[in-house]
């Protein structure tokens, strides 16, 4: 759990490092989807998607350090740093397939003919990059410096535009739409059960809980600190952990209150969408997965 944290917190920085670079190639004529997942029988998501008239581009930012070598032949890519050696799938593999996956979801769709190309972007100052032979590595993988010109290259080779203004935001809206965020089992995942977690509402300062709620507002009993927006941290957990959704007594147990009346206030107060009513009431979490949980990859 620990390690998978690490990558994923690790991948979080390396895509908020590459946004300057991803800002500077935007403009009218271009649509930037961040870390959309397309649903199907072969489910696929790309760190980010560049649209316009003329061509895609896939980019796939790696966030990793020390030295990494790469097996194109093989399809793997190994990273050697503090003593430790781990593999991973060849990320030119990786692209590959997203292209494969959505030029045939496109064509699905009525779209067809639209150059994609993909570029893997290593962000990290504290990379070197290899190949396990003598060979050159493969040109699309690059440094966030080289990304611009690349761009612009691409931008120069292909310029017979495919689609007009009007069908690039209506393709970019219709991709936005069939977006499907990963829904993990954690539980399932680390062998874990309900009596495995702590419920209660968590301190923002020092993350300490379960902290109290007294006249509308929580206190922490350990740094003192007051706030009045900790039952969103644990309906978010709630979210992560169990599902969309969330009943009166499952909230009194996540947020550590006994009084009904007093979670019904809480939960009304945040306006979420509820169906039934009175004890049957159940009420949709809809916090998003990409830009609520930001806080879990600080």
């Amino acid at each position: 759990m620990i390690d998978d944290h690490a990558i994923n917190q690790s991948g979080y920085r390396g895509e908020l490092a590459f946004n300057y670079y991803l800002k500077a190639v935007d403009d009218d004529n271009t649509a930037i989807l961040n870390g959309l997942r397309v649903p199907g029988p072969n489910p696929f998501q790309m760190d980010n998607l560049i649209l316009n008239p003329y061509f895609f581009t896939i980019a796939e930012v790696k966030n990793f350090s020390g030295t990494i070598e790469f097996d194109h032949e093989f399809g793997q890519m190994t990273q050697h740093t503090n003593g430790r050696t781990r593999s991973f799938k060849d990320p030119i593999n990786q692209v590959d397939t997203q292209i494969f996956h959505l030029q045939n979801w496109l064509m699905q769709h009525g779209y067809s003919a639209i150059p994609i190309v993909a570029l893997v972007i290593f962000v990290s100052n504290h990379v070197h990059l290899t190949r396990t032979d003598a060979n050159d590595v493969d040109p699309r993988i690059i440094r966030p410096g080289k990304f611009i010109e690349k761009y612009q290259e691409l931008k120069q080779k292909y310029t017979t535009k495919i689609l007009s203004e009007q069908q690039l935001l209506n393709l970019s809206r219709f991709l936005k739409q069939h977006h499907q965020p990963l829904r993990l089992d954690v539980l399932k995942k680390y062998h874990l059960t309900a009596k495995d977690i702590k419920p209660g509402a968590p301190c923002p300062e020092c993350y300490y809980l379960p902290i109290i709620r007294n006249y509308g507002r929580w206190y922490c009993p350990r740094c003192k600190k007051i706030n009045r927006e900790s039952h969103l941290f644990a309906f978010k957990d709630f979210q992560l952990l169990y599902k969309n959704c969330i009943t009166n007594k499952e909230a009194r147990w996540m947020l550590q209150i006994d009084d009904s009346h007093v979670v019904s206030k809480i939960l009304k107060r945040e306006g979420f969408k509820y169906s039934g009513k009175f004890k049957d009431r159940v009420y949709s979490l809809d916090f998003d997965y990409q830009t609520d949980y930001y806080y879990l990859m600080n």
